[in-house]
């Protein structure tokens, strides 16, 4: 994976929330931004990096207070990969089938 920034912030804005058709009460652990491999022409280059956000406080929040080291890692990872799959154009439909046929083998 090549020109693709990894940046943590605590939190998105409201506005970047809404903007994505999120409801209010809905938390936002990542974020990829770009265009995914899968949508790019031949010309593609000389461009600003993609950028996967990472949200550390909604992360944190996922896991709950008590969490060890070990479920904010896996929290982490899960969001990392999520993200990674959008930029090889990898749509949401199919990461909710693919997620939940991986937690059915757990």
């Amino acid at each position: 994976m090549d020109n693709v920034a990894v940046v943590v912030e605590d939190r998105p804005g409201r506005v970047r929330v809404s903007s994505l058709g999120f409801a209010e009460d809905q938390e936002l652990l990542g974020l990829y931004e770009g265009v995914p491999k899968t949508e790019r022409a031949g010309g593609y280059h000389l461009v600003v990096p993609d950028r996967i956000t990472l949200y550390r406080l909604p992360i944190l929040q996922e896991v709950g207070p008590y969490a060890s080291t070990l479920a904010v890692e896996d929290e982490i990872r899960r969001t990392i990969i999520h993200e990674v799959a959008h930029h090889f154009g990898i749509g949401d439909a199919e990461l909710d089938r693919l997620e939940g046929r991986q937690r059915a083998r757990r």
